[in-house]
């Protein structure tokens, strides 16, 4: 099978002890028309050294060093750079499959392959697979981004492919002003410039998310503002797919705002003095008043955690009034 170049961009970043596990896996690849594009962020300790021997070994291999700028950064320096038909990530603490692009592939002219995702989280294992088949955005994309389907395989880059002509036509480009929810707004950017994406049912993509960061809404824990910039940057581009698939599409908000709100809940609970808590707690519902954050991050709750939501915002309610 012959469909052309496919550029795969690594971010990387402190990966010395998986970047030879990642890189090993790319190489092995069963198609093997491809570069691959090892984007070093200014890491710290020998992941840059790593990947200059990676590109001495391999010709496919292309090493881009810069000051650490964070993985937006890191993966948009390589959109610069790629000569691919193709367009395909990984991250560095990840590995795929031997068929990772093959499988990619083996659907015909198709504008966006979405995959699905093998996940290690502490020794739990999980396969977030899609239902397979091809899908309109305008027809099908209000079925597939439904709360019975998978919904956490469409906010990755990886496990999919995209055309590397629409991405920089349209350039489409990762956040830099946000740290969470970047993945799905490039996503998002991209859905908005298609007309149809197909599905395919395998997983060669593992996920692997160290022990260290199993409790995601630690590491990502942000302030009132910083959630509210999140939330309108996830906002903007949901309302466009909104008006292309000529529904709202709410399930996948919750899926989203409810993640970003148990974020600002962490922050909250980090502080060490009850008017702090009060100040925050004004400026969120300051900030998100008029607007359907809190409806949509509440939504399909049930059962006690509905109580308890409700009790949270009465007493946001009642805060916000002073």
């Amino acid at each position: 099978m012959y469909k052309g170049k496919v550029s795969i961009v690594v971010p990387v970043y402190k990966s010395e002890k998986t970047i030879h596990r990642c890189v090993d896996s790319i190489l092995n690849q069963t198609y093997d028309n491809f570069e691959l594009l090892l984007v070093d962020d200014g890491s710290p300790d020998k992941s840059g050294r790593i990947c200059d021997e990676y590109a001495l070994a391999d010709t496919r291999v292309k090493v881009f060093h810069k000051e650490n700028g964070g993985v937006s950064s890191a993966r948009n320096l390589g959109i610069d750079n790629v000569q691919g038909e193709y367009l395909v990530f990984v991250d560095s603490d990840d590995y795929v499959g031997q068929d990772y692009l093959s499988h990619l592939l083996q659907v015909e002219s198709s504008q966006f392959v979405v995959a699905g995702i093998h996940r290690s989280m502490d020794n739990i294992h999980a396969c977030w697979e899609p239902r397979e088949g091809h899908s309109l955005i305008s027809d099908d994309l209000k079925n597939v981004w439904s709360k019975e389907n998978n919904l956490y395989i469409y906010i990755f880059p990886t496990a999919k492919l995209f055309l590397t002509e629409i991405v920089k036509q349209c350039h489409i480009r990762f956040d830099t002003k946000i740290f969470y929810s970047e993945d799905f707004c490039f996503v998002m950017d991209y859905m908005a410039k298609i007309r149809s994406f197909d599905l395919i049912k395998v997983h060669d993509y593992n996920y692997i998310i160290p022990r260290e960061e199993v409790n995601r809404a630690e590491k990502y824990k942000m302030n009132a503002d910083q959630t509210f910039v999140h939330y309108e940057a996830v906002e903007s581009r949901m309302q466009v797919l909104d008006r292309l698939s000529g529904v709202e599409l709410k399930d996948m908000r919750n899926n989203v705002y409810c993640r970003l709100f148990k974020n600002f809940l962490t922050y909250l609970h980090g502080l060490d003095n009850k008017k702090s808590v009060f100040l925050e707690l004004r400026r969120f519902m300051k900030l998100t008043h008029g607007t359907d954050f809190y409806k949509y991050a509440t939504l399909h709750y049930t059962g006690k955690e509905r109580i308890y939501y409700k009790v949270v915002y009465g007493v946001l309610t009642l805060i916000s009034s002073f």
